[in-house]
């Protein structure tokens, strides 16, 4: 009937004449390919609709579809490879027309020439779940063909790939759970227990679609097929009922979790003690003094940590299936667990979660909280060693690096120990050394800089005996830069605090060693040259203590160029006073407030400092109503000031390195 027709209109024409002789009779199979030929190809000169009203009303054969017809259908899924979408030009039909096809592909399964033809290209169809708006009908496939050998790894990480990203698609869900049916030990069971295929059931028994089949099987004249569709129903009301069973049982358990607690299941009973681990971590009301009878009861600790650890991994495995509120019950009451294993957590957590790459990037603020709870409680030096490995060699953000400098700190305090401390102090070495790097990349984030000072702050804390003075010495160009590249004068103070505490520590070493004295020398260079800069309006000089023939890493040759193009306005500046507390950036705001302050609360003074606060601009105001003070005594005020403010770092140090400061106190 449809030979030697190209004309589309003629082609339309002349199946609406033969319509009700095709249901009678049928087409050939040879037909029912140029039909699908037409359907499946973009660029000929159908409209949709022709295209549709050929798929709703003309598809009637005798013959068993072959092969060729699938491979057809399947082919014509999905968008254009070289395109990327459908258009004028794509080579894929639309996804209207290729939701039809899957429709009718279903319809006529049950017809097709090769009862294994899907089966072999399991995998081809399993790849069309990504579209989303032929999910439908490619799940209702799988769901009716899907077994035990068509299940393997990397479809169950696909799938629950695909789950994560939509957590309350039904058709996925229906299929993890059909997945999970074969292959029970290798899913673990987070999903809900609501959940019902009983549309899809409806959809598949709809009546226009046992019209059109009663029509074929009348074609045939074979009720086998029948009672093969029948068989479908069976089994899918069957699966429908196993649904409805496990929402019984789900009901009994906790509201979602429904993870094995059988861990016999999974490790020879003689290694571990069995416990119902589920009962307590996923209980938002941890009953911790169950957990602790049960520890006291039994003598062998080792067997329950094995236990513990083991269920942890299996969790982690299946980590990203469970909703937010069950991961913030886990960690809550792995912090409790914590609490009562002598503030170690344990194993499992480590090397499920904190070290498990793929967690490393989780967005969600509450779970990365956690994470930074935990950390202070590794339970060996050499988790702490693959922490910092891993978590050094990723790229993070700067809050990320920042909140690890700080909680390294309290990792290194609580592990720290007479045995490993010389260990730990390569350990801290290696941190101090990738400073500046960090510093750097961040380009010099305040931030980072409040976080290093937070570690520096373990030297205070543990106990003196534990401190390398190696380390406790900052290198020059890591203290340089921290002053340099800020102009908040809280880090000033921070630098000048740190000192001062480094001062005391090697002030009281019983033993002068070539080493000690170096490290000595070293440290008063970074004094002298800061008093230099902030105080004694000697910036850059070389001093007696110098250890080499630079100040501040810089050489005189390179100062002298530099000092030729530094803009002077005023002549009451000089290029050595522009660093001092009064006129550099990050103090001079904050000494003119001072400044301001002394001359309103004096009711003689009447005149205010114009210039910068040195000799030459107060000598200019002799004679004059200003403050009945030398330079030096206004200096002291305002160093006093800014102590009342909270830079006590930096007024301790300089009255603790200057002679003529400590009389003055």
């Amino acid at each position: 009937m449809l030979a030697n027709c190209d004309d589309r209109i003629e082609i339309i024409t002349k199946l609406d004449h033969y319509q009700s002789d095709l249901i009678n009779h049928g087409l050939p199979i040879h037909s029912i390919i140029s039909l699908i030929n037409i359907i499946v190809n973009p660029s000929n000169k159908f409209t949709q609709t022709e295209k549709i009203h050929i798929l709703d009303n003309f598809m009637y054969f005798k013959d068993s579809i072959p092969d060729e017809i699938v491979y057809k259908i399947i082919n014509s899924l999905g968008i254009s490879s070289f395109t990327g979408k459908r258009g004028a030009n794509s080579s894929k039909i639309t996804f209207l027309l290729q939701n039809k096809l899957l429709k009718w592909l279903i319809n006529i399964r049950h017809f097709l020439k090769s009862q294994t033809i899907l089966n072999s290209i399991y995998g081809l169809i399993f790849n069309f779940l990504g579209f989303d708006i032929l999910r439908p009908q490619i799940a209702k496939i799988l769901l009716l063909i899907t077994k035990s050998y068509h299940i393997n790894q990397s479809l169950i990480i696909r799938l629950l790939d695909l789950y994560s990203k939509n957590r309350t698609d039904q058709y996925l869900i229906g299929l993890i759970l059909l997945f999970k049916r074969y292959k029970p030990l290798e899913i673990l069971d987070v999903f809900p227990n609501n959940y019902s295929i009983k549309t899809f059931i409806n959809d598949y028994n709809n009546i226009r679609d046992q019209n059109y089949l009663i029509k074929l099987y009348r074609l045939k004249n074979n009720k086998n097929h029948i009672s093969i569709r029948n068989e479908d129903l069976n089994y899918l009301n069957e699966f429908n009922q196993y649904l409805i069973k496990r929402r019984k049982l789900g009901k009994q358990k906790n509201n979602v979790i429904e993870i094995s607690s059988n861990l016999i299941n999974y490790y020879n009973d003689d290694q571990i003690l069995n416990i119902n681990y589920n009962k307590f971590f996923f209980n938002e009301n941890f009953q911790i003094s169950q957990l602790i009878s049960i520890w006291l009861n039994n003598n062998d600790q080792n067997r329950i940590s094995i236990g513990l650890n083991n269920w942890l991994e299996l969790i982690f495995q299946e980590f990203n299936s469970l909703i937010i509120d069950e991961k913030l019950i886990l960690f809550k009451n792995l912090k409790i667990f914590t609490s009562i294993n002598n503030n170690k957590i344990p194993d499992g957590l480590f090397s499920g979660y904190l070290i498990n790459e793929k967690f490393l990037n989780d967005k969600i603020v509450k779970l990365e909280e956690y994470r930074w709870e935990f950390i202070p409680y590794l339970s060996s030096l050499n988790q702490l060693k693959q922490l910092i490995k891993l978590y050094s060699k990723n790229e993070f953000p700067v809050e990320w690096n920042s909140k690890f400098i700080e909680i390294l700190r309290q990792s290194i305090k609580n592990l720290i120990n007479e045995e490993n401390y010389l260990e730990i102090s390569e350990i801290i070495k290696s941190i101090i050394s990738k400073f500046l790097p960090i510093l750097s990349k961040f380009q010099y984030s305040q931030l980072i800089q409040f976080s290093i000072f937070q570690f520096l702050k373990l030297f205070k804390e543990i106990p003196k005996q534990y401190i390398i003075l190696s380390n406790l010495v900052l290198p020059p160009d890591l203290i340089y830069t921290l002053y340099f590249s800020s102009n908040n004068p809280i880090i000033i103070s921070k630098i000048c605090e740190y000192l001062n505490f480094s001062k005391d520590i090697l002030q009281n070493e019983p033993l002068i060693t070539n080493q000690i004295e170096q490290l000595t020398n070293i440290h008063n260079s970074y004094v002298r040259d800061i008093i230099n800069l902030i105080w004694t309006n000697k910036a850059f000089i070389l001093t007696k203590s110098s250890v080499n023939d630079y100040s501040f890493g810089i050489s005189n040759e390179f100062l002298g160029l530099f000092e030729l193009h530094i803009p002077l306005f005023d002549s009451n500046l000089q290029f050595r006073s522009l660093y001092n507390l009064h006129q550099s950036p990050t103090f001079a705001q904050l000494s003119a407030k001072i400044l301001r302050d002394l001359e309103d609360k004096d009711e003689n003074c009447l005149v205010r400092l114009e210039g910068p606060l040195n000799n030459s601009a107060v000598l200019e105001l002799q004679g004059q109503d200003w403050l009945n003070k030398t330079v030096d005594q206004v200096r002291v005020d305002i160093l006093k000031k800014l102590n009342d403010e909270g830079f006590s770092g930096l007024n301790n140090f300089l009255y603790s390195h200057l002679r003529s400061l400590s009389e003055k106190q």
